[in-house]
C-alpha cells in the first residue's frame, strides 16, 4: 500500500471512529421513547398539538404518540379519557367543568388556547332570522354542556333573548348540520369545521351570528389525577412538546395554520395564528381560573354553594411550573 493509500485509510477510519462516536453519544442522549395515548379533539383549540404532531416535536422530547380524534373535545373527554382509551386529552374548559362537578378525577395541567370570537349561531334565513331578534322562539341546537352550549347562554343574556323563549335542543357536534340542513332546528351554536360545512352545503340560506367578547374560551390539557402523579416525567415531556409548537407557530404563523387547516379538512385561507382574539400559548392564568368558576356556577343554577367539588383540586400545574413558572399565574 503507498503512502499515500495509508494516509487516506487512516483519515476515514478516524473520521468514522468521529462520527461513530458521536452517533453513539447520541443514542445515549436522546430521551427514551414513551407512548402516550391522545385524544385529540378535531377543532381548531387544539392546534398546538396538531403541531406538534405533524412536526415530530413528540418524538423529540421522547413520547411516541398514539393518537384518537373524536368530533368535540366533549367526546374526547367522555368517550377518550373517561373510559380508559386515552392518557391526555384537549377540551375546552366547559366539558372539563362538567365532569368535574360528576367528580370525576381529572386535573388540567395547562392551557394551550384561548380566544374571543371562537364560537357562532349559524341560522336558516329562509326559516325566518335574518337578525339576531329573530331567535326568539326559534329551535336552537347545540352540544350539552359544552363551550358551545355555555356560548349560546351568554349569547342569549346579551342580546336579552329570554331563555324559556327559546326551544335549545341537544346533539352531538357532528349531527348539527345535517339538522339544520333537514330543518329539524332553526340555528346552531357552533365553531368550526362546522360553520365552514353549513356554508359550503347551503350557501344562500345561512346567516352566521357572532359576538366578539362574549365568552373567553380556553382550551385545556387534560388528565386523570393519578396519571399526573404517577408520570411526572411524561408530563413535562407533554408540556414541553406543546411548548415547541407554540414557539413554531410565532416564528411561523402562515405554515402553522397550513398544518391545522389540512387537519380540519378547511380549504382556502385561514390565517388563525396571525388573528390577534386568538392566542395559542402554554399557560394557566387566573382569567382562566375566575372563567372556570363562573362555569361552574352556571351549571349548578346559580348556586354558589355547589355540591362540595372544590375546583382547585382540579388543576395541576406543578409540571408546567417545573419548566417555566412564568408561564403559571393563579392565585392559591
Amino acid at each position: 500500500m503507498s503512502k499515500g493509500w495509508r494516509v487516506a485509510s487512516i483519515v476515514l477510519l478516524t473520521a468514522l471512529l468521529v462520527v461513530g462516536s458521536g452517533f453513539g453519544i447520541y443514542l445515549m442522549t436522546r430521551p427514551a421513547q414513551v407512548k402516550i395515548r391522545l385524544g385529540l379533539a378535531l377543532q381548531p383549540a387544539s392546534a398546538l398539538v396538531m403541531i406538534a404532531l405533524e412536526r415530530g416535536f413528540f418524538e423529540k422530547r421522547g413520547l411516541q404518540p398514539v393518537v384518537s380524534s373524536y368530533p368535540s373535545g366533549k367526546r374526547a373527554l367522555r368517550e377518550g379519557l373517561l373510559t380508559g382509551q386515552a392518557d391526555v386529552v384537549t377540551t375546552a374548559d366547559v366539558p372539563f367543568v362538567a365532569a368535574v362537578l360528576e367528580q370525576f378525577p381529572l386535573v388540567a395541567v395547562g392551557s394551550i388556547y384561548y380566544a374571543y370570537n371562537m364560537n357562532r349561531i349559524v341560522a336558516r334565513r329562509d326559516l325566518g332570522v335574518n337578525q339576531v331578534a329573530d331567535l326568539r322562539g326559534k329551535r336552537v341546537g347545540t352540544q350539552k354542556y359544552s363551550a358551545v352550549h355555555y356560548f349560546w347562554h351568554l349569547f342569549q343574556q346579551q342580546h336579552q333573548l329570554q331563555a324559556e323563549e327559546q326551544q335549545t335542543r341537544f346533539y352531538r357536534a357532528e349531527q348539527l348540520v345535517n339538522k339544520l340542513q333537514a330543518g329539524d332546528i332553526d340555528a346552531f351554536s357552533m365553531r368550526e369545521p362546522y360553520v365552514s360545512e353549513a356554508i359550503r352545503r347551503m350557501p344562500d340560506r345561512i346567516r352566521v351570528f357572532s359576538s366578539p367578547g362574549t365568552y373567553l374560551q380556553s382550551e385545556l390539557v387534560v388528565v386523570k389525577r393519578s396519571y399526573s402523579r404517577d408520570s411526572p416525567e411524561i408530563m413535562q415531556r407533554l408540556m414541553e412538546a406543546l411548548m415547541d409548537a407554540e414557539r413554531y407557530s410565532k416564528r411561523h404563523p402562515e405554515k402553522a395554520s397550513e398544518i391545522v387547516a389540512r387537519a380540519l379538512g378547511i380549504s382556502g385561507a385561514n390565517p388563525m395564528f396571525l388573528n390577534p382574539e386568538v392566542r395559542f400559548e402554554v399557560e394557566f392564568s387566573q382569567r382562566l381560573l375566575e372563567s372556570l368558576s363562573a362555569q361552574a356556577l352556571w351549571m349548578r343554577g346559580g348556586d354558589s354553594k355547589g355540591n362540595g367539588v372544590y375546583l382547585m383540586d382540579a388543576i395541576d400545574v406543578s409540571h408546567l411550573s417545573l419548566l417555566d413558572s412564568e408561564k403559571v399565574s393563579i392565585i392559591w
